[in-house]
């Protein structure tokens, strides 16, 4: 049997430990992010498999958007 996996928004450590360029940024400012993406861009139409890590993609391409992280590095993701 599989592990049962859920609808849960992923955490500001999730995101910053796949994308390192954020490290720096608050969590509340990430948390935010990670909610907005949650609310605007993927819903539980999603399979399970990609819900968290597509929030956490589109969240991460929005803060590098709006320059928000290690700009060396976030340049990179733009």
């Amino acid at each position: 049997a599989t592990a049962e996996m859920a609808y849960d928004v992923p955490t500001a450590a999730t995101l910053k430990a796949t994308y390192p360029a954020f490290a720096g940024v608050a969590d509340a400012t990430v948390d935010i992010h990670l909610a907005n993406a949650a609310a605007t861009a993927v819903d539980t139409s999603w399979r399970e498999a990609d819900y968290a890590p597509a929030i956490v993609a589109f969240a991460a391409h929005k803060m590098a958007l709006l320059n928000i992280g290690d700009h060396g590095q976030v340049a990179g993701y733009k």
